[in-house]
C-alpha cells in the first residue's frame, strides 16, 4: 500500500520510500515491506539495498546524510540479506501468532542475534515520553539500526496484547498490525484502502449476478 505523496528518496521501481505505516510498531511496519505474500499478488518492496535505506528514511530511522553509505560500508555480511532475513522472521512470528501459536524458537534465537550484533552501538537513554528506550548513535550503522527493529520485535513479544495482532485479510496485502481500536475489531490494515477495495469487489459480484441472463 502506497502514499501517494512524492518523495525525493524514492527509489526507481520501489515504493519503499513511501508504504504507509500504520502497523503500530515500526518493525511490523518493515515486516509489511513485503505485499500479499505467496500470493499472485506478492510485491517486494525491498528490490536493493537503496530501497532498504529509503524505507529506514521515510520511517525516521534514518536520517538524509546517513544511510547508504553507513549500510554499504560496516556490515560484514551482505546488508541486503541480512534485512531481508530479518524481514522473514518478524513475518514468520507474526503469521504464528496470528495464527494462535507460539513463535517458533529459531525465530525468537533469530531475533536476538540480529539485536546482539547492533546491541553494542545502541545508546539507552529517556526518550519523549519519559522513559527509557534503546535509541541510534547519531552516526547510526547499518547493524545498529537492524538491531532496533529486532529489538523492537522483541519489545512487541515482550509488553503488547499479543492478541490484538491482526493481519489484513486483504488479497493483495496480508500487513500485520496491531489492533488499537477501543472495541477490537479492527479488520483491515486502512479500510480506506484495502477495506474499500474489498467492498468494490463484493459490489462487483453482486452486480454480476444480477446482470447475468
Amino acid at each position: 500500500m502506497e502514499v501517494n505523496v512524492d518523495r525525493p528518496d524514492d527509489v526507481a521501481g520501489s515504493s519503499a520510500g513511501r508504504l504507509s505505516l500504520l502497523a503500530g510498531r515500526t518493525s511490523l511496519d518493515f515486516a509489511n515491506t513485503l505485499s500479499g505474500a505467496g500470493t499472485r499478488f506478492e510485491i517486494d518492496h525491498l528490490i536493493d539495498i537503496d530501497a532498504v535505506t529509503a524505507w529506514l528514511r521515510h520511517a525516521g530511522l534514518l536520517d538524509a546524510d546517513s544511510g547508504k553509505k553507513g549500510a554499504r560500508a560496516e556490515a560484514d555480511e551482505a546488508p541486503l540479506q541480512v534485512a531481508l532475513d530479518l524481514r522473514s522472521t518478524i513475518n514468520r512470528i507474526g503469521t504464528a501468532i496470528v495464527g494462535g501459536r507460539d513463535a517458533a524458537p529459531s525465530d525468537i534465537a533469530a531475533l536476538r542475534r540480529v539485536a546482539a550484533k547492533g546491541l553494542p552501538d545502541l545508546q539507552l537513554a529517556r526518550d519523549t515520553t519519559g522513559h527509557y528506550a534503546w535509541q541510534e548513535p547519531e552516526a547510526p550503522t547499518f547493524t545498529a539500526t537492524l538491531a532496533w527493529l529486532a529489538l523492537d520485535a522483541i519489545d512487541v513479544l515482550r509488553f503488547d496484547d499479543l492478541a490484538r495482532l491482526r493481519r489484513c485479510p486483504g488479497e493483495d496485502c496480508g500487513w500485520l498490525f496491531l489492533d488499537t481500536s477501543k472495541n477490537g475489531k479492527r479488520r483491515w490494515c486502512d479500510m480506506n484502502v484495502c477495506g474499500n477495495r474489498a467492498k468494490a469487489r463484493r459490489h462487483r459480484a453482486r452486480f454480476s449476478c444480477t446482470t447475468v441472463p
